[in-house]
């Protein structure tokens, strides 16, 4: 499973509010790494939901690199941008607190049908 933490789940919210219907955020294979970007679900992605509504889909390339790790959001000089950090914070269900850096668990829905 992929987690999130309060702040990456928000930045998500933030961009997916500016999105298309439908569209979603997409983490796929890169020439440098790991891309994150707004896109819609492809055919072979899993895809992960926050409550009823699809959040984010990921590359069946990557999905074995972001399995176990925490999506979170780093500010420089106001600007936000997403990183995958190795670390596992102490993750909750939404909208109950907890020790440590908290987040929450995204289950992974389904993959997209071929």
């Amino acid at each position: 499973m992929l987690s999130l933490t309060h702040a990456a789940r928000q930045h998500v919210a933030d961009l997916l509010s500016q999105a298309r219907a439908g569209e979603v955020l997409r983490i796929s294979a890169a020439p440098e790494g790991i891309r994150f970007a707004i896109d819609r679900v492809r055919i072979g992605d899993n895809t992960f939901n926050d409550g009823d509504r699809c959040i984010l889909a990921v590359d069946q390339m990557v999905l074995r690199s972001v399995t176990g790790k925490t999506l979170d959001v780093e500010t420089d000089d106001g600007k936000r941008t997403l990183v995958l950090l190795d670390e596992r914070p102490s993750v909750q269900n939404v909208g109950r607190q907890g020790g440590g850096r908290s987040g929450y668990v995204v289950p992974a829905s389904h993959t997209a049908p071929q």
